[in-house]
């Protein structure tokens, strides 16, 4: 079972090292009945939950002028639902 006919895809920015946030994600599209994967966005390649993630993407750092449009150009690319940001106290980019 899909939403609106097509596996559902979760995209996490600025990933890190939140593997468990992550794995939580896949629990609930697996007791929800829904195919689906998780993708992860971080500036790092040392990110460990950037290599646990169905597909792992470099993206500019946080204070990049390129950071913000590269969120949704990954979204549309990779038809991501829900995009789950974690949300550090220093950015505030998202939110303006």
């Amino acid at each position: 079972m899909s939403r609106r006919g097509r596996p559902v895809t979760v995209l996490i920015s600025s990933a890190g090292r939140r593997v468990e946030l992550l794995r939580g994600f896949r629990r609930a599209l697996a007791s929800l009945g829904l195919d689906g994967r998780v993708i992860a966005t971080h500036a790092s390649w040392d990110s460990s939950a950037l290599h646990q993630a169905d597909d792992g993407f470099l993206v500019p750092p946080l204070d990049h002028p390129a950071y913000v449009p590269a969120l949704p150009a990954l979204c549309e690319q990779h038809a991501a639902d829900p995009v789950g940001p974690e949300v550090h106290t220093r950015d505030s980019t998202l939110l303006t």
